[in-house]
């Protein structure tokens, strides 16, 4: 039986363990571990083995990225039979003249993008409607607690307000994704100008230098059928509290404004 064990190690072939250090982007990739579809980073890097060396060679990660997820110097390891990784397949000879074309073992799917062709970046008029979009429906949310349709009457301070936020969204979103988009001096500006007119547009609305006197009674409609509706609505036991619930609902008729328009 010894002598069966020691035939058995002569004839195994010496492997070599090859340490991987790994970067790649994750967009086009279901992760790292590898699955029945074979879209993934560790299908990729064994199908570019299999090419070189023929037998099958499993590669063993440090750890997993999920689906999408970049990597920048992940490690992993793959034990392969001695010689099958010689220069002479992998490399170009140093005297041919030309040098050929050196061959590409990388599955097509696992290659990155060819030279011209870049990552796709933010787009700064998407970006623009977005805000605007969102500070469109931010408008209309702040007339989510008014009691009665009816009251929904035109109000520049909360438009002013909505601006405001809508400023103040383009700053937030664009400090979190500053690396999507190009032109560090075109962010610069956007970020300054945002937070510029945000601030401009704080100190117009809480100034009300825009607020006339019908601007005022039309502002004041929505204002106070809120706290009509909070009045109402409320869950309320305290009997102090109901009582200066009742004189809301006593004294703060939007009708009442409507009357002076």
């Amino acid at each position: 039986m010894p002598n069966d064990e020691a035939g058995k190690a002569s004839r195994e072939k010496p492997t070599r363990r090859l340490r991987l250090v790994i970067a790649y982007d994750g967009s086009g990739f279901r992760g790292w571990q590898s699955q029945a579809h074979g879209d993934t980073v560790q299908d990729c890097l064994e199908t570019a083995f299999a090419n070189v060396t023929g037998p099958e060679i499993r590669v063993h990660g440090a750890g997993r990225t999920d689906s999408g997820v970049h990597a920048l110097g992940q490690c992993a390891h793959a034990h392969v039979t001695a010689g099958l990784l010689a220069p002479a397949p992998l490399l170009a000879p140093p005297h041919a003249v030309p040098p050929p074309q050196p061959q590409s073992y990388v599955p097509a799917t696992c290659r990155p993008p060819r030279a011209g062709k870049t990552l796709v970046h933010g787009s700064y008029p998407r970006f623009a409607a977005m805000i605007a979009t969102s500070t469109f429906i931010m408008f209309f949310l702040m007339y989510q607690l008014v009691y009665e349709p009816d009251h929904l009457t035109f109000s520049v301070s909360r438009m002013l307000a909505s601006l405001v936020m809508g400023a103040v969204m383009a700053v937030v979103m664009l400090g979190f994704m500053w690396s999507m988009y190009e032109g560090k001096g075109v962010k610069i500006a956007v970020l300054a100008g945002a937070a510029l007119l945000g601030v401009i547009l704080l100190l117009v609305n809480r100034s009300q230098t825009l607020i006339d006197d019908p601007r005022f009674m039309q502002a004041m409609i929505p204002h106070h059928s809120i706290a009509i509706n909070h009045a109402r609505q409320a869950y309320i036991r305290d009997p102090r509290v109901l009582q200066r619930a009742a004189g809301v609902l006593d004294l703060q008729g939007p009708q009442d404004h409507g009357e002076h328009l």
